[in-house]
């Protein structure tokens, strides 16, 4: 039973990430302290190899700073060519101005937001309804049956 409750409780903590979206930043200059996606152009990919590992296209982060034309950060995400994904705990990286082919800025998503509401309570409807949490109002009731064995003894 605990496996479930810490199995349900990382998929709701996973569905939560799901209220934001990136999209191309639409102010002049990104803003500190603001959460951002980076995405590497082939140049930066190759520079930040040593620091970040082989094959990073994309980071996202907190921005700290941006500084003699380098953008300072807290790193939570690092995505790899293949689509794999490892999380930081918020290290510091910098990263030059001209590695960055694309930056986008995190939104919140109301249709997303919708979707993972909404498949919440259907998740815990269904959990619900199979452990018999809700009463007879699926069917489950055991009210109609007799006690005993069920055999007429002498």
């Amino acid at each position: 039973m605990r496996r479930r409750s810490v199995a349900l409780l990382l998929l709701v903590l996973h569905g939560a990430g799901a209220c934001y979206t990136y999209q191309p930043i639409t102010s002049s200059a990104p803003a500190s302290g603001e959460r951002y996606a980076f995405v590497l152009s082939d140049a930066g990919r190759a520079a930040v190899s040593q620091q970040i590992g082989p094959s990073v296209v994309r980071l996202e982060g907190t921005l700290t700073s941006m500084e003699n034309d380098e953008y300072a950060l807290r790193v939570y995400e690092v995505e790899a060519i293949g689509g794999s994904r490892s999380h930081w705990a918020g290290e510091n990286v910098r990263i030059r101005q001209g590695y960055v082919s694309n930056l986008q800025e995190r939104r919140f998503s109301r249709k997303r937001t919708a979707l993972a509401v909404g498949g919440a309570v259907v998740g815990a409807a269904v959990f619900m309804a199979t452990r018999s949490l809700i009463g007879g109002v699926f069917g489950g009731g055991d009210s109609d049956r007799p006690s005993g064995s069920g055999s007429q003894g002498s």
